[in-house]
């Protein structure tokens, strides 16, 4: 993957992050075949009211352009996007992690939270910065 491989990794990461918490986050009658979501994305909630294996697969093809993508384009274009990208999902699951530590009956601070999960994942993206221009500096 040569050096963009970290920061395709820490774009990755609070993509893939989403699409599990949204898959966990969907209510009993969704999973009984009744219709019921619970998605704010309005490009995602038709696909995930369509079918399970729908929003799997839109998910794969979505996972795959996207490191493709970030893999090819010249580097100001790519860290472009996926700068862009791994704010939107880092934030899109955010809004998730609560929900689910609550639905696991563990009791948290919302803000404190959220605050954690991004800067764990901030961590992460810089660390995928910081290896890119450390690799192109030394070739």
């Amino acid at each position: 993957m040569g050096p963009r491989k970290y920061f395709i990794l820490a774009v990755l990461m609070p993509l893939a992050i989403d699409f599990l918490v949204t898959s966990f986050g969907q209510p009993s009658g969704y999973w009984q075949g009744l219709g019921l979501t619970n998605e704010g994305n309005p490009f995602v909630e038709p696909i995930l009211r369509l079918h399970y294996g729908a929003f799997l697969v839109g998910f794969i093809i979505y996972g795959t352009a996207v490191f493709l993508l970030i893999k090819k384009l010249p580097w100001k274009w790519a860290l472009w996007l996926g700068v862009f990208l791994f704010v939107s999902h880092t934030w899109g699951s955010s809004t998730w992690v609560s929900t689910m530590l609550y639905k696991s009956g563990i009791e948290v601070n919302d803000w404190f939270v959220t605050v954690a999960y991004h800067g764990l994942l901030a961590v992460l993206m810089c660390k995928g910065i910081m290896s890119y221009y450390q690799k192109e500096s030394s070739t």
